[in-house]
C-alpha cells in the first residue's frame, strides 16, 4: 500500500553543487512527470537536502553554491515549487523562493522582487497543475506559506487558507506530546499570523481550537 504521507528527500552532494549539475532532480521530476498519478505522488512531498552544508549556520539562500543550483533547477523546472513540502517552519518553499531573489541591501527592492517571484511561481505551478489535472488552488498552497506572516495577515482570505493548510499539523499538536522545538515554532508562526496569544488559553488543545475558528477557518 502506498504511504500517503511519504516525504521524498533528494540530497545533492558538493560535487554536483559545484558543477551546478541538476540532472538527478530533473531526471526524477522534470519532463518525465506528465501524468496525474505521478504528479500527485510527488506533489508537496519533496525536500531538497545539501548534506555538505548541514551544519552551516547560514540559511540556504545565503550560500552561493546553493543559490546557483536552485536558480538552474528553476530554469529547467519553473514549476518546481509544485513538488516542495509546504511547511512554514521547515521553510522548504521559502528558501527556494529566496534563492531566486537578488541579494540586495534595499528593503523595497527586495520586497518588490520577492512578491514578483512569488507571483511568477504561482503562475508556473498553476499552469503545470492544469496540464496534469491537479487542482490549481491546491497546487499553489505551498507558495502561500512562503509569505511572511505579516503579509498573510493583511489579507484575511489568504491568511485563512494558510491556517487551513497547516490544520493537520495543528491538530497533531493539540492531540498530545510532540517535538517541543517544532511545536513552539509552529505556534509562534500562528501567533504572528493571527495575533491570538497562547497565554490566553490553558492548553495547546484549547489554543488550536480557537485558532481553527479564527475568521471562519
Amino acid at each position: 500500500m502506498k504511504d500517503e504521507s511519504a516525504i521524498y528527500a533528494i540530497p545533492t552532494e558538493l560535487e554536483r553543487l559545484e558543477a551546478t549539475d541538476t540532472s538527478v532532480i530533473v531526471g526524477i521530476l522534470g519532463e518525465s512527470v506528465t501524468s496525474e498519478q505521478t504528479a500527485r505522488r510527488f506533489r508537496a512531498r519533496v525536500t531538497l537536502e545539501f548534506p555538505d552544508f548541514q551544519y552551516d549556520p547560514r540559511p540556504l539562500e545565503r550560500i552561493g553554491l546553493v543559490r546557483r543550483f536552485i536558480q538552474e533547477l528553476d530554469r529547467q523546472i519553473p514549476h518546481f515549487p509544485f513538488f516542495l513540502l509546504p511547511d512554514p517552519v521547515i521553510r522548504e518553499v521559502l528558501s527556494y523562493v529566496l534563492c531566486l531573489v537578488s541579494e540586495t541591501e534595499s528593503p523595497q527592492i527586495f520586497q518588490d522582487e520577492f512578491m514578483s517571484v512569488i507571483g511568477s511561481k504561482m503562475e508556473a505551478v498553476a499552469a503545470f497543475a492544469r496540464r496534469v489535472n491537479v487542482d490549481e488552488e491546491d497546487a499553489i498552497e505551498g507558495l502561500y506559506l512562503a509569505l511572511p506572516a505579516e503579509h498573510l495577515s493583511v489579507a484575511p482570505n489568504v491568511a485563512q487558507r494558510a491556517i487551513a493548510i497547516v490544520r493537520p499539523i495543528l491538530l497533531r499538536i493539540a492531540e498530545g506530546p510532540t517535538d517541543s522545538g517544532h511545536k513552539d515554532a509552529y505556534l509562534q508562526w500562528v501567533v504572528d499570523l493571527t495575533g491570538i496569544q497562547r497565554g490566553e488559553y490553558s492548553s495547546d488543545s484549547d489554543y488550536v481550537a480557537a485558532v481553527l475558528k479564527w475568521k471562519g477557518v
